[in-house]
């Protein structure tokens, strides 16, 4: 009897399990979420690169003179406008060199944008020089000469900029940038006078002039960005600076007679434009690192779905 009684009991047991079994729930299995990037929070950096400026320094005349007494006036043609034609109108100027320096910034990303604030401070040697001159005759055989040279260095850039960005893909930020530029230029000129010929005019004149100083003005541009880890980013950016335009003035050009009294001459000032572009490469190291889960992503980084 004993054994039917178990017998039966095991009999239920197999009967009723497969029901039981199919009640019961099934845990859905674990898995990770992707990572969501985030740009957001401080960055520090490094960056070097080169930069050109394409605009020349340009000559003009602000007076002549000729002395009549002592014959310079003469004729139909004063000797002075000789001079003044063979004044170069200008020196081509074409700056070129390195750049380099650090920036420190701040992201702050919504969705598939991101929004941020840099500024950085290169070194510079962005410079150039550029010669011309002219030789124009006077009188019967006489010829008078005046040549030159100009240059221009960039010697820092610094700027304040903000950025906009958008992220096609995570780790790949893609941006316009643009603000307030400040830097330190400098620019000389130097001219030299003589008069050929049977006229004896004194000795060769010479006249020269320069500027250096502190300027602001604007910069702008784009750039891409690539994270190739958690902290570590890897951009290029091409930026455009304008530091406005500056003259400065040279000393009177004067040609001496003989006897040293001055003969004929020009007094002439200098101009330019402080404008160029930049290319560079940076790196960037992200405090906390690139993190997932950032503010615009709701907090999602890892749990099951």
């Amino acid at each position: 009897m004993k054994k039917l009684s178990l017998g039966c009991v095991a009999l239920a047991a197999l009967i009723t399990a497969p029901a039981i079994a199919a009640d019961m729930a099934v845990k859905a299995p674990y898995r990770a979420a992707p990572p969501v990037w985030s740009w957001t929070g401080f960055y520090i950096g490094v960056n070097a690169g080169g930069g050109w400026d394409n605009n020349d320094v340009v000559e003009t005349a602000t007076s002549s003179f000729c002395n009549p007494a002592l014959g310079g006036c003469g004729g139909a043609t004063l000797i002075s406008a000789s001079a003044l034609a063979a004044l170069p109108p200008g020196f081509g100027v074409k700056s070129k060199g390195f750049i380099g320096g650090g920036q420190i910034g701040y992201n702050y990303q919504t969705g598939l944008f991101v929004w941020g604030i840099e500024a950085d401070f290169d070194g510079a040697s962005i410079k150039g020089s550029g010669n011309a001159g002219a030789t124009v005759p006077f009188g019967a055989a006489n010829t008078v000469t005046v040549a030159g040279s100009a240059d221009k260095k960039l010697d820092f850039l610094g700027t304040v900029r903000g950025r906009l960005g958008v992220t096609p893909v995570g780790p790949l930020l893609l941006y316009a940038t643009g603000g307030f530029a400040y830097g330190h230029v400098s620019s000389s000129t130097t001219l030299g006078e003589s008069v050929g010929g049977p006229c004896f005019c004194g000795p060769a004149a010479g006249a020269a002039g320069s500027i250096s100083t502190s300027r602001t003005g604007w910069a702008g541009g784009a750039g891409a960005e690539w994270a190739f880890s958690p902290a570590l980013s890897v951009r290029a950016e091409w930026l455009h600076y304008d530091l406005g335009s500056a003259s400065y003035g040279l000393s009177p050009l004067t040609q001496l007679n003989a006897a040293g009294t001055p003969f004929f001459g020009i007094t002439t000032v200098s101009s330019t434009s402080f404008r160029g572009d930049i290319v560079r490469a940076g790196l960037n190291w992200k405090f906390g690192g690139l993190g997932y889960g950032g503010p615009g992503y709701g907090g999602r980084g890892y749990g099951a779905y």
